[in-house]
């Protein structure tokens, strides 16, 4: 983890003393708070890691996750009894601190003022940026969880067809795919399942429902695997019955927009010429103006993982940034296509973390 914590100071202001960050209970538990200490087990509510300028690490943790905190590597673990103890022991690990680093995009604002309160000497400065910066480039041990969570996404995802009958409800397929995942080694779903029916499948974000599917609906599905806290996210989008003209020309035309996206990835290269490539093939055709959200976003510990491929975003690809490239065409009404892989860029392109299908052709469940 020492590799991860300098990354973060490598961004920060050269005379901080340490940096702090401090989970409250569910659901604000900083996701940094596991990049740096690499724990994959454990919820860790009211825990510290302290990280210091000679990339050294501490946590400060309860009873309750002492064995789970024991399994990390390259780090001091301290067990508190309670608050007055956790801070007995803070106060001493900090005694010679001026300036101290920590989340403020993390931190849940009464523990900011319980801090400022119990260290009056302490000038307390946001890094939230370096930590992002370091987080967006990710390294061989994230990048070996990553292709596994894709994996188990792909391979559930390949189950789709024969989950699907006359009557099926969306509630049903999300059930059986979160299942899947499960089963093939998923610790949950990365994030709520989307299925999607039809008109239904026209909004981007929907949660699925009872409805059930008719003969040439679109079924669209959205979701990923979290493995070992690191996340996939991947969408499919088929047609139950036969394929109308106008469903199949929506998802060819989405697969040559996902190819030109693609084509443009490399090290180097703005984001946002990377989403004007998939936008120029939507908004050439009569779908023009119905792909209405960015082409992708970065992935990791969060599924939204602090950085997006947008018409508004400026960023650099770095070679090691995670994304998923998802374009998508939604018809308010009828009903929508998109989808959606995980790759990492390269220095010369990009590839996926998992394998996918390049076929023009919508898939169809008899």
């Amino acid at each position: 983890m020492r590799r991860r914590i300098k990354k973060i100071f490598e961004n920060v202001e050269k005379d901080l003393d340490a940096i702090l960050l401090k989970n409250s209970s569910e659901p604000y538990v900083d996701a940094n708070f596991f990049y740096v200490t690499g724990l994959s087990s454990g919820l860790f509510e009211e825990s510290i890691a302290i990280s210091y300028p000679d990339f050294s690490l501490e946590v400060l943790t309860t009873q309750l996750e002492e064995e789970s905190a024991r399994r990390g590597r390259e780090m001091t673990v301290t067990v508190f009894k309670d608050k007055s103890d956790q801070f007995s022991i803070l106060r001493e690990k900090l005694k010679l601190a001026k300036r101290v680093g920590i989340n403020m995009h993390g931190l849940v604002s009464s523990d900011l003022e319980v801090l400022k309160s119990n260290f009056p000497g302490i000038e307390f400065k946001d890094v939230s940026e370096a930590l992002g910066k370091a987080r967006l480039v990710k390294d061989a041990d994230e990048i070996e969880l990553l292709t596994k969570a894709a994996r188990i996404a792909l391979e559930a995802s390949k189950s789709t067809v024969q989950l699907v009958r006359r009557g099926t409800r969306e509630t049903e397929i999300a059930a059986e795919l979160n299942y899947i995942m499960q089963k093939k080694g998923a610790a949950s779903p990365a994030f709520e399942t989307i299925v999607a029916f039809g008109k239904n499948s026209a909004e981007a974000h929907y949660s699925p429902s009872v409805k059930r599917i008719r003969k040439g609906e679109f079924l669209l599905t959205d979701f990923g695997a979290k493995y070992m806290r690191y996340c996939s996210d991947i969408t499919r989008t088929y047609v139950y019955g036969r394929a109308s003209r106008l469903q199949s020309e929506m998802y060819e035309t989405v697969i040559r927009a996902r190819e030109a996206g693609l084509e443009a990835i490399r090290e180097g290269v703005n984001g946002k010429d990377v989403h004007k490539a998939a936008q120029d093939i939507i908004d050439g055709t009569k779908f023009k103006g119905k792909f209405t959200h960015g082409l992708g976003h970065s992935i990791g510990l969060e599924v939204h993982d602090g950085a997006r491929i947008a018409a508004t975003a400026d960023i650099i690809l770095r070679e090691g940034m995670v994304f998923t490239i998802e374009p998508g065409i939604y018809i308010s009404g009828f009903g929508g296509v998109r989808i959606e892989d995980d790759i990492i860029v390269t220095k010369g392109g990009y590839r996926f973390l998992s394998p996918t299908s390049t076929s023009r052709e919508i898939t169809t469940i008899a």
